[in-house]
């Protein structure tokens, strides 16, 4: 798969949260539309959450400059063009008519701290169509 049609949806991606970096398979292209939808759960350690993340405990609050994106919560699923952060999307479980700012392939995360991807696992699973 490359560039959606409109109308047309991606098959389900799966989303390991041990990946820094989830080839999507998908081309976003500038001007037009999209929906995203993620469901399933994922686990940071022993915290187990789907892919809205959760809020930071007293003790993870002192990293939380140090995540990927720090202004999103952990483990919420983020996505970037072309593996830059520079303009990440902050999906979670749904992200209604987003339109790219640029164009090229879509990458996934689940948001953590960069040295830390080692302790996470599971997938949660995403569904990219284009409305426009």
């Amino acid at each position: 798969m490359s560039s959606l049609e409109i109308g047309e949806s991606s098959t389900v991606i799966s989303v390991s949260a041990r990946n820094p970096w989830n080839d999507s398979g998908i081309d976003l292209a500038v001007g037009a539309k999209y929906n995203f939808a993620a469901t399933g759960l994922w686990k940071d350690a022993c915290i187990e959450r789907g892919p809205d993340g959760y809020e930071s405990t007293p003790l993870l609050k002192l990293f939380e400059r140090f995540r990927r994106v720090p202004q999103a919560p952990y483990f919420k699923l983020i996505g970037t063009i072309e593996q830059s952060l520079h303009d990440a999307i902050i999906i979670g479980s749904s992200l209604p008519d987003f339109s790219p700012l640029r164009s090229g392939r879509l990458y996934c995360f689940a948001n953590d701290v960069r040295l830390m991807y080692w302790n996470n696992a599971g997938c949660v699973e995403l569904r990219v169509t284009r409305t426009a």
